[in-house]
């Protein structure tokens, strides 16, 4: 059975809804407290797990697909609705991180960064795990590839969330 399992990568740009979540102040406090200066949100993706259909995301990386250098890149993954070991939680792969399994309450956020190693299983369960997932590299001191398949574009979906003439 197939169904939709993603939408996006440009949420934070043409919805009203999710550029309110992805340039909103908690995530501009969040970006402050590990250090970004210049955090710009280049994509955003509304990811559905439906039940019993929802299938396996293999253990990647993402600065394997948005390269930065230095590797200054964070994942935002924000659950819709609790993600339990049943409905396709994320899992950390040992030795990228201190932590295993990521059990998350629906308004709760973690971050991942680029170089972490994660992964999440397919839905077992009769419950949907919904998210919405944003990643932000820091643009003080860093280069984002040309050769990365996300690039920027004419419609500005690359977004400077701090006022850089306050700095």
């Amino acid at each position: 059975m197939f169904s939709i399992n993603k939408v996006g990568h440009a949420l934070h740009c043409f919805d009203p809804v999710f550029a309110r979540v992805s340039q909103g102040e908690a995530v501009k406090e969040v970006l402050r407290a590990v250090g970004f200066i210049d955090p710009v949100v280049f994509q955003s993706m509304y990811i559905f797990k439906q039940p019993r259909i929802g299938g396996v995301v293999l253990p990647h990386q993402d600065s394997t697909y948005l390269n930065t250098t230095p590797k200054r890149l964070i994942g935002l993954w924000i659950p819709l609705e609790d993600a339990t070991k049943e409905n396709g939680c994320l899992w950390y792969i040992p030795g990228s991180h201190k932590t295993y399994v990521l059990l998350l309450l629906l308004g709760s956020c973690v971050l991942i960064h680029g170089e972490v190693v994660h992964k999440s299983d397919a839905n077992r369960s009769d419950k949907s795990r919904h998210a919405y997932t944003l990643h932000v590299f820091d643009n003080h001191g860093v280069e984002y590839s040309k050769l990365n398949w996300l690039q920027p574009t004419e419609t500005g979906t690359f977004v400077h969330l701090l006022d850089q003439s306050a700095s």
